[in-house]
């Protein structure tokens, strides 16, 4: 019996910029995707979003994107092309949707990423302040950083900034 209604695969940004081979890292692709079905018949997978901070990573994410076609038609599973949201027609990547470090996502590309996962009604924060107000630019002091009160502590997916859970409480099921 299957134990979700569907699940979303976002990750990939850290693997990008790390010394993995792109073969490997469509490996792991290949295996979450294999437990997720396991537990769901639905699983989304979202490509890689672009970044500004360095541009070779940004040609590995670009390879691994396109990798992710012919895995994801294999196995049945959906894929989210954020490319096609993330950039402008000349192919530049819109900035407004990453913070100054090119790397993470603002309040505006959460919300573009959310929309492109249809999740925009599914995923909220009850903190009136989005996920991207964890981030600092420009290497941030610990004095720099405020953490939430440990009541509002909110939990991430790995390499993204959508919220899954706040302490006590299921944004999924």
């Amino acid at each position: 019996k299957k134990k979700y209604e569907s699940i979303h695969i976002v990750v990939g940004t850290n693997d990008a910029s790390s010394k993995r081979p792109v073969n490997k890292i469509i490996t792991d692709y290949e295996n979450l995707i294999a437990v997720a079905k396991e537990i769901t018949t639905n699983v989304v997978v979202s490509t890689i979003p672009p970044r500004t901070d360095e541009e070779a990573v940004n040609m590995k994410i670009g390879n691994i994107n396109q990798l992710l076609v012919p895995v994801t038609n294999s196995v049945g599973t959906k894929l989210v092309n954020n490319d096609v949201n993330f950039r402008y027609r000349d192919d530049t990547i819109d900035s407004s949707l990453l913070l100054l470090d090119g790397l993470h996502l603002s309040q505006t590309g959460v919300s573009k990423l959310l929309k492109n996962l249809g999740l925009e009604n599914a995923a909220h924060s009850s903190l009136k302040t989005g996920p991207s107000s964890r981030w600092q630019p420009n290497n941030p002091t610990p004095s720099t950083i405020k953490s939430p009160p440990l009541a509002q502590t909110m939990s991430y997916s790995k390499d993204s900034q959508i919220p899954l859970k706040k302490t006590g409480d299921s944004f999924l099921d």
